[in-house]
C-alpha cells in the first residue's frame, strides 16, 4: 500500500485524538506540515512533498505512530516530536528504571496512566509503552535496546 498524505479533514481527527488519548495541542508548525499514513503507520514530512503530485515512494517521513486496537501508539521518534505537548499519560521513570525499560523490560510501576503512554526520563522521551494493571509494557524495538551489559546512565 502507498502512502496516503492526509487531507485537512483527517489531519484534523489524527489531532483530535492526539488530543483526546494525550491532551496534546499540536503545534501550528506540525500541523502545517504534510502527514501520510500507510497502512497503519504514519508520517511526517515536509509540505513541499504536496506539490510532487504522482510521486511513487516506498517511505517517506518520519514514522511517528501506528493505529493499534482503535488507539494510537507513538514511535521513538514520535514520543520525542510529540512528548513535549502531552499533557496526560506520560509516566516518568527514575534514571535506575529508565536503564532497565531501554534494555527491554517490561515494569511493575504505579501511574495515573491508561493504555498507550508517553514514557519519559527528566526531559529524555524514551518512546511509548502499554500501561495497564500496575505493569508498564515494552514497545522499544530490539534492534533500539540498550545491550545486557550497558552500564547505567
Amino acid at each position: 500500500m502507498g502512502n496516503m498524505i492526509l487531507n485537512s479533514k483527517e489531519r484534523k481527527q489524527l489531532f483530535g485524538r492526539l488530543e483526546t488519548q494525550w491532551g496534546i495541542a499540536v503545534p501550528d508548525a506540525m500541523r502545517e506540515q504534510a502527514w501520510l499514513k500507510s497502512g497503519e503507520r504514519y508520517y511526517l514530512a515536509g509540505r513541499s512533498l504536496e506539490q510532487l503530485p504522482g510521486l511513487r515512494l516506498e517511505r517517506l517521513g518520519i514514522y511517528t505512530l501506528s493505529e493499534h486496537d482503535g488507539a494510537l501508539r507513538l514511535s521513538v521518534e514520535g514520543s520525542q516530536l510529540l512528548g513535549p505537548y502531552a499533557k496526560k499519560n506520560v509516566v516518568e521513570l527514575s534514571p535506575e528504571l529508565a536503564h532497565r525499560w531501554l534494555k527491554g523490560e517490561s515494569l511493575e510501576i504505579q501511574a495515573e496512566a491508561a493504555g498507550f503512554v508517553f514514557v519519559r526520563s527528566g526531559k529524555d522521551y524514551l518512546g511509548c509503552g502499554r500501561y495497564a494493571g500496575g505493569k508498564l509494557h515494552n514497545f522499544v524495538p530490539k534492534e533500539r535496546r540498550l545491550s545486557a551489559h550497558a552500564e547505567p546512565f
